[in-house]
């Protein structure tokens, strides 16, 4: 289990040190709005599969608008391919990368830090270059998820926006 477990740690922590995962504008008003009025999400997501079970991590980013998701989807599908090959895990498998208008109601409750049913990692924008990011996992046992939680400290020095781990709801 700690191999697999490692391998989806390095997954996630990947997505997050990737240079200008959560900076896809430019640098002006037009492609930096002070507010983003009409996100459209870019969500990648990445298997990691063992014997006993499967992980299923997904990582959505805010995009300022479709123009702007769909410029960049093709580098994050290259760069997340990349990442995954220097893991050389045979156990992670990049699923898919798709640019998205709407959200489901569970995902887009992500976007106002509502916890839920899992525990997951948000990031805020930080400043107008920077786009709202979230980190989810399917699969995980709470003991896991804590230990992700413990990764937010080191994960927030690659980003300027705040960088909080959203805890799942206890029944």
């Amino acid at each position: 289990m700690k191999d697999w477990l490692a391998a989806a740690l390095i997954v996630l922590v990947l997505a997050f040190v990737w240079k200008g995962v959560g900076r896809l504008g430019g640098k002006d008003d037009v492609l930096d709005p002070e507010v983003i009025t009409n996100p459209v999400y870019l969500e990648m997501r990445v298997n990691v599969e063992n014997a006993d079970r499967t992980l299923e991590v997904v990582v959505l980013i805010q995009a300022a608008n479709d123009a702007e998701c769909q410029k960049y989807s093709p580098k994050a599908l290259k760069m997340m391919g990349m990442e995954i090959e220097k893991a050389n895990s045979p156990a992670v498998k990049l699923k898919s990368v798709a640019c998205k208008a709407e959200l489901s109601p569970s995902h887009a409750r992500l976007f106002d830090n509502e916890p839920g049913l899992l525990t997951y990692v948000s990031a805020a924008r930080g400043d107008r270059s920077g786009r709202e990011i979230r980190w989810i996992m399917w699969g995980m046992s709470a003991e896991e998820s804590e230990m992700v939680c413990g990764l937010v400290p080191q994960l927030q020095k690659n980003l300027r926006g705040k960088v909080t781990c959203i805890h799942a709801l206890r029944s």
